[in-house]
């Protein structure tokens, strides 16, 4: 059980070195697949805490509920799950995205503020507000 994060991601990465053919000393990409130079460098490439913010929600919720289980069984932890569930499956207009009180109030992050919660969809994701019939007509599949 972890509160915070791993430092590094985990890749599935393999150095020439153990890839190597044991008479030429290159890589064998018969036995294990062609070398991908961006698997290779991603783990230097991305900053150490990078990492643990992706993974910061899911950590703390895992614990949380690993402390519920512990502390009041099953029923605490399945009840949780079963709400943020039904809590994510709002039907709201796609083309924004709406603060979901709900499921801040279920994180513990009700006195909080992020930026969907008080800027327009456009603005907060980065996109434009343009069309906003478009994912409408994708949702409604018109």
């Amino acid at each position: 059980m972890h509160i915070v994060p791993a430092p590094m991601r985990s890749h599935d990465q393999t150095s020439q070195a153990s890839t190597a053919h044991p008479e030429t000393g290159a890589h064998d990409a018969m036995r294990h697949g062609l070398r991908s130079i961006r698997a290779e460098t991603a783990a230097a490439s991305t900053h150490p805490l990078e990492h643990r913010l992706e993974n910061w929600d899911a950590t703390q919720r895992a614990w949380r509920q690993q402390i519920h289980r512990d502390t009041f069984g099953i029923a605490m932890p399945l009840r949780t799950s079963m709400e943020r569930r039904i809590a994510g499956h709002t039907n709201h207009f796609p083309a924004r995205a709406v603060a979901a009180v709900h499921l801040d109030v279920l994180d513990g992050r009700d006195e909080s503020l992020e930026p969907v919660d008080f800027l327009p969809s456009g603005i907060a994701l980065g996109g434009s507000y343009d069309d906003i019939h478009a994912p409408m007509e994708r949702k409604l599949r018109l």
